[in-house]
């Protein structure tokens, strides 16, 4: 389900946990910017929600 915003803001990342393994190989300072990431990331409990099913069985239609 991706939110209903313009295609072109969209990129593919691939296996972005594989390559952030592999830049923390190469290249030890990248700990402090995964740091930083990880502080901005906010847990969204889906249950809590109200309009979550609903939205997300809507957008399981294929056009």
């Amino acid at each position: 389900m991706l939110p209903n915003i313009s295609i072109e803001r969209y990129e593919k990342i691939g296996n972005s946990s594989l390559a952030g393994a592999a830049l923390y190989l190469l290249d030890k300072s990248s700990l402090e910017l995964f740091k930083k990431v990880t502080e901005t990331v906010e847990d969204i409990i889906l249950s809590s929600v109200s309009d979550f099913e609903f939205n997300y069985i809507d957008a399981l239609l294929i056009p």
